[in-house]
């Protein structure tokens, strides 16, 4: 017998193209294991953006992606589609210090969360630590959050959760180049469904990355 279990997506703008004003689209949707849960979001404008996917019982999940970040105006994504799925895949878990820190993390509490996570970051499991970067990211420690991306990938150079993980802490902290060189090194360690994602992301930041030098 399945179960279900609510899910709630956050769509944050993190860093526009051209604009300081931050835009947040939440949804809310039930999801049955092993199915897939679909939405449609409108009025994206050109920019960096943070998807987040929280839910009881399961491990925050942050994905930080480009979209259309080459542009020098925000424009509207409204009418046009891309042709990747977002690549969030969120997870139970019955590890007590990372259920902790994931209720501290939806529920605002940054410093329990922060402590929560620096607990579970001692752990050898990789996968355990990628989640905990993961609830790192969504109280926004970018750096934290790096810093355990890379002790996973210091273990395990082909991990697919870290590999990505440390591409959207870049992006969170503005640096194009690392999160160009992570995304690119992830496509072929991800899910097979996730790789278009990532695949459009490190084509708008090599764009981004030429835009820059191309007079105004």
């Amino acid at each position: 017998m399945r179960k279900t279990f609510a899910l709630v997506v956050f769509v944050v703008l993190a860093l526009p193209s051209m604009t300081t004003a931050q835009m947040t689209y939440r949804l809310k949707g039930t999801v049955r294991d092993n199915a897939k849960g679909e939405w449609t979001i409108l009025g994206l404008t050109s920019g960096v953006w943070v998807f987040e996917a929280t839910g009881d019982d399961v491990v925050p999940q942050v994905v930080v992606l480009p979209i259309n970040f080459s542009n020098r105006k925000p424009q509207s994504a409204t009418g046009n589609s891309f042709s990747w799925d977002l690549p969030l895949t969120v997870r139970r878990t019955t590890h007590a210090g990372l259920k902790a820190a994931a209720a501290a993390a939806t529920e605002g509490r940054v410093a329990d969360a922060i402590t929560s996570v620096g607990i579970v970051a001692s752990e050898p499991d990789a996968d355990l630590l990628c989640s905990a970067g993961e609830v790192a990211l969504l109280v926004r420690q970018h750096s934290l959050a790096g810093a355990i991306f890379e002790q996973i990938l210091k273990q395990d150079p082909r991990h697919g959760c870290a590999m990505r993980g440390r591409g959207s802490a870049a992006l969170m902290h503005y640096d194009y180049d690392t999160a160009a060189k992570m995304l690119w090194n992830a496509i072929d360690l991800v899910p097979r469904d996730q790789r278009a994602a990532l695949g459009a992301a490190v084509k708008d930041l090599q764009a981004t990355t030429v835009a820059q030098y191309e007079p105004s």
